[in-house]
């Protein structure tokens, strides 16, 4: 399956983090992706935890049938989405409905005036509340979109896209990855076969395991293991994404990075604290992958550097709502991840050119990317109504960018993917390694009819503030 903006094809990872109901946005998202159809990416990997895990599946399997059948990825990675969502999960009938708002506002209210949900899967053996009667349900709903029993060494070949999945061992703490893969001693160290090993294998059970919430299931037991939602893991896998020499891997993200006030009720901390565990391991999992990148520079490595890239979920939800099921919100959910991953294969396609030339020091590429009356500025503190140093036309930028690139400066998207449709403007990350400690900061690029009109970086550190200041100096 082959999508994209570029000219070349790209190896790309397509990382889906875990959240419940809000993984809606990831269908979405995922949707859009995979609808791709102007050439230059090839999906080579999906991971996914929890949620996410569950919308990683049927786009993995939809790319398994296209490769198997001839059949269209794109239509089939739609009607799998659509279905489980749209049709399995989604709360339709009066009776679904009712016991749906009645879960959901039991839970805000054991949140907002104890912390914590106030039931153990342990405890609720009866219908309509039971677990098991639940995660049974889950277990069909995904059985009756992915066939399970077709999974095998005639679906899954060695070129096929790989997939990862996660989940925590509950007793030993153990980072459990289940994988559609397996090393082949026949083939030598490049050599992957489909994985049949029932303990770490692709699965329903792996699949209810990584989605195994510890307040609303019970664990899942695969083998000698008894596991749980790999929330608590990696979420999402990321790391053993980078063993495919991936040239980009986007991370579908549902978890907010910052937010805009200090929680003080009990429900907003609860909600922000939900917040952070999701983000926890995602972030160890990506400061992974910048370290790789920077001892591939730094020594020569004959690896490709990977870009990472995030499509996040702006929509204001508290916790709570990813136990929501209701037709509007999943229907809000997935239109929102459309929306999203639309608009960053667009600006995305611009930008990264700018990354890729950045990256390989080309003065020429760098500056055939500037519009002609083009500005570069310069925020010399983190204050946003800080007075900036701009300068303006191709000979200025040029020297600008000589000194930047002599300077080891860094451009590279990372936490956060902030996008206006019009002006196409996205915020990167800048950082110099030349310094002790790494400057790091932000960067606006303002792009107009492929070509960028308006370039302002913002320090965030002291070490920030002190390269952009020679940068900016004469």
């Amino acid at each position: 399956m082959s999508m994209g903006r570029k000219d070349s094809t790209e190896r790309v990872a397509i990382a889906c983090q875990g959240g419940g109901t809000h993984t809606a946005f990831t269908a979405g998202v995922l949707k859009r992706l995979l609808a791709e159809e102007r050439g230059g990416y090839e999906v080579v990997a999906l991971s996914g935890t929890s949620g996410g895990a569950i919308c990683a599946l049927l786009a993995w399997y939809a790319l398994l049938l296209k490769e198997d059948e001839e059949a269209d990825a794109k239509e089939k990675a739609a009607e799998l989405l659509d279905s489980f969502w749209k049709k399995d999960i989604s709360a339709r009938s009066f009776d679904a409905s009712v016991l749906n708002n009645s879960i959901v506002w039991l839970n805000r209210a054991s949140e907002a005036t104890i912390g914590v949900p106030v039931s153990s899967p342990y405890h609720l053996p009866y219908y309509p509340f039971s677990p098991a009667h639940w995660q049974n349900e889950l277990r069909r709903m995904i059985e009756k979109n992915v066939r399970f029993e077709e999974i095998d060494e005639e679906l899954v070949k060695p070129s096929s896209p790989r997939l990862f999945v996660s989940a925590v061992e509950a007793l030993t703490g153990e980072f459990r990855i289940f994988r559609s893969h397996k090393p082949d001693e026949d083939r030598g160290a490049e050599g992957f076969v489909f994985n049949d090993r029932r303990d770490d294998g692709i699965s329903v059970e792996a699949i209810l395991a990584s989605a195994a919430i510890p307040f609303l299931f019970e664990a899942v037991r695969i083998g000698e293991g008894v596991y749980w939602d790999g929330l608590y893991a990696q979420n999402p896998p990321i790391r053993h994404l980078t063993d495919l020499n991936p040239n980009e891997i986007w991370v579908i993200q549902i978890n907010p990075e910052e937010i805009s006030k200090e929680p003080k009720t009990t429900a907003e901390i609860w909600d922000r604290r939900n917040e952070l565990a999701g983000n926890l391991s995602l972030n160890q999992e990506l400061a992974f992958v910048r370290r790789m990148n920077e001892l591939i520079r730094n020594h020569g490595i004959e690896k490709p550097i990977i870009k990472v890239h995030r499509i996040e979920m702006s929509l204001p939800l508290d916790a709570s709502s990813k136990l929501d099921r209701s037709p509007g919100l999943i229907e809000k959910l997935m239109n929102h991840g459309e929306e999203q991953a639309a608009l960053f294969l667009e600006s995305s396609r611009k930008l990264s050119v700018l990354e890729r030339a950045w990256e390989d020091k080309d003065v020429e590429a760098v500056m055939g990317l500037f519009a002609e009356d083009a500005t570069i500025g310069f925020a010399l503190s983190p204050d946003l109504s800080a007075e900036e140093v701009r300068y303006r036309g191709k000979q200025q930028i040029r020297d600008l960018v000589k000194r930047g690139l002599k300077n080891n400066l860094r451009i590279e998207q990372a936490r956060d993917h902030r996008i206006v449709a019009e002006e196409a403007s996205c915020w990167l990350l800048v950082s110099a390694d030349r310094l002790r400690t790494p400057a790091k900061g932000r960067a606006e690029a303002v792009v107009r009819e492929d070509r960028i009109e308006a370039l302002t970086f913002r320090p965030l550190n002291e070490e920030a503030m002190n390269g952009l200041q020679a940068l900016a100096g004469p």
